[in-house]
């Protein structure tokens, strides 16, 4: 650590890591908090990483819109019980608006016939901040298939591995997912892959199509905007 230099962080990012310049920021921002701690801990001076810019990050602007999701809804459930709980899951984000972490390992003690309970993954200050979800018709159709699916258990993981029972690991979840996925371009369902990212950018494009605002994901909305929010098409009245 003691040889790294500016030049070496700005090397990495413009350069080593060309191919992929928004996870180098994310592997330079570790090495930063490492770097901060070293200086705590008085083995270096000063932190290089805080002397170099960032890559330039544009945000994601796919937009998984009603008319493409509701056919791979319904092609996805007839591809068997996996397919099932994977599409049932991106329907939740797409009506929730949840991260995948919010909700991975959501149990049934946490859902009832009126709300859903999550804990908010990413967490500021001090105070937890809890996530309740109204459930919707739509929704409660989502958790009726799941309740509907061997392996229930009112204590169990809403969302389970048909082979197992339990809540799909991240892993076994974006192996699935990314399988699910290529099957879906091949049989020409979809032409253009989509995350649960993208998914959360959808609940928050219709959620303000319908209600004329913008749903509470972050404590700064002008975050939701910029991130979440992609209509592609601007309304509004005339005088």
């Amino acid at each position: 650590v003691k040889v790294l230099r500016p030049r070496d962080v700005a090397r990495y990012l413009r350069v080593e890591r060309a191919d992929a310049p928004v996870v180098a920021n994310r592997e330079v921002a570790v090495l930063s908090n490492l770097c901060n701690l070293a200086v705590e801990l008085g083995i270096i001076d000063r932190n290089p990483c805080k002397e170099v810019r960032r890559n330039r990050e544009q945000p994601r602007g796919r937009l998984v819109s009603v008319e493409e999701f509701g056919p791979f809804v319904v092609w996805a459930l007839k591809q068997g019980p996996s397919a099932v709980v994977l599409v049932s899951m991106a329907q939740f984000a797409a009506l929730a608006g949840n991260r995948r972490a919010e909700f991975l390992k959501l149990h049934w003690p946490q859902v009832d016939d009126e709300l859903v309970r999550m804990t908010r993954a990413k967490q500021r200050g001090d105070r937890e901040k809890r996530e309740i979800v109204e459930v919707s018709a739509a929704l409660k159709e989502v958790f009726d298939r799941m309740k509907a699916m061997p392996g229930y258990s009112p204590m169990g993981a809403v969302f389970r591995a048909p082979r197992t029972g339990n809540a799909y690991s991240e892993a076994g979840f974006k192996a699935m997912w990314q399988r699910l996925m290529k099957k879906a371009l091949a049989e020409k369902i979809i032409v253009e892959r989509f995350t649960f990212h993208d998914l959360r950018g959808h609940y928050t494009t219709y959620f303000k199509r319908k209600f004329n605002e913008l749903p509470e994901l972050h404590a700064d909305k002008k975050t939701t905007a910029t991130i979440y929010e992609r209509s592609r098409e601007i309304r509004r009245e005339s005088l």
